[in-house]
């Protein structure tokens, strides 16, 4: 009589993180890594140790188990990890409240949540003010003043 070789669970299904059907790659937990990685497109993922260069045309994200020494650079950098070394997000970095980032940033956006850590210097270049919508442009001409908006005299 043969009998079936059990299968090993390798995680839960409620400690899984689902996929992103945008990933790019994954450096998962208990991984470790060094060099340049560098991706073209899409969302790279480090759950595990990297060190040295990451660069990314889309999103890099640390989960909460990475930890990153390297410079990094992509249009969009999520921390709930930690991160030591440059970070350079060109639309946007967000540290959350389990992230841990020591080092200088660059960005136009920063979002840190209560409870998330931001160590060094941060310069936020100015946006491209073609880009922002003026006052004029931002409020239709007939659109009425709220009751808070209108002036009153006073005198």
């Amino acid at each position: 009589m043969i009998l079936p070789i059990p299968r090993r669970k390798t995680a839960s299904a409620a400690t899984e993180r689902p996929r992103d059907p945008n990933s790019a790659g994954f450096l998962g937990t208990g991984v470790e890594a060094e060099g340049t990685i560098n991706v073209s497109s899409g969302t790279f993922d480090v759950g595990g140790r990297f060190k040295g260069h990451l660069r990314s045309g889309a999103t890099i994200i640390v989960g909460e188990g990475g930890e990153v020494e390297a410079d990094i650079a992509a249009r969009v950098v999520t921390v709930t990890g930690k991160v030591t070394g440059s970070i350079q997000a060109s639309e946007a970095l967000e540290i959350k409240s389990s992230g841990r980032v020591k080092g200088d940033i660059t960005t136009p956006v920063l979002i840190i949540e209560p409870g998330g850590h931001f160590e060094g210097q941060c310069h936020m270049p100015a946006a491209d003010p073609q880009a922002l919508p003026t006052a004029e442009s931002s409020v239709p001409p007939s659109a009425p003043l709220s009751p808070s908006e209108t002036p009153t005299r006073r005198g």
